[in-house]
């Protein structure tokens, strides 16, 4: 049971990113959702990648105005429930030695009964989320990881 393609393994195995629905803090910058001394709103779309059917958007609004009080906020609807969602993600900023600054997502998540907290580029929302929030707290793996994972597991078998 649970052998070599079984397909038990991949039952068991964790979600990947590639799955997910994902903001890129530095694709908000590009697209003027997140403006550096600004007050900034607009819309962000998902689609298919080969059909460019619209799978999900929702409305960004951000104030960048202190860098030390910098939030995001995201309103979207989740499509399974209906149900209107709005949240605020903090975020922080950085400076590069080259010069600029560089924005980074709070994750908003709590994991392990506290708040999350870590500073990253990504956030996602896997399929049943509710909230878009780090790979850490929702355990997801890349594809290329699973590939790898199943390819060692057949190196070893005699």
């Amino acid at each position: 049971m649970g052998g070599c393609g079984s397909g038990l393994w991949e039952r068991r195995s964790k979600a990947t990113v590639e799955d997910c629905l994902s903001i890129c803090v530095g694709d908000l910058v590009r697209l003027g959702l997140i403006q550096t001394g600004e007050w900034a709103s607009g819309r962000v779309n998902w689609n298919r990648p080969r059909t460019g059917e619209l799978l999900s958007s929702a409305r960004c609004e951000s104030d960048a105005r202190g860098a030390e009080a910098a939030w995001l906020r995201l309103s979207y609807t989740l499509r399974r429930e209906r149900r209107p969602v709005s949240y605020t993600v903090s975020l922080t900023a950085t400076r590069p030695h080259l010069g600029g600054v560089r924005w980074w997502f709070v994750c908003p998540l709590t994991a392990q009964g506290g708040e999350c907290g870590r500073r990253v580029g990504k956030l996602y929302l896997p399929s049943g989320g509710e909230y878009y929030g780090c790979r850490r707290c929702y355990d997801l793996t890349y594809a290329s990881c699973r590939r790898s994972h199943r390819r060692g597991r057949l190196d070893r078998l005699p």
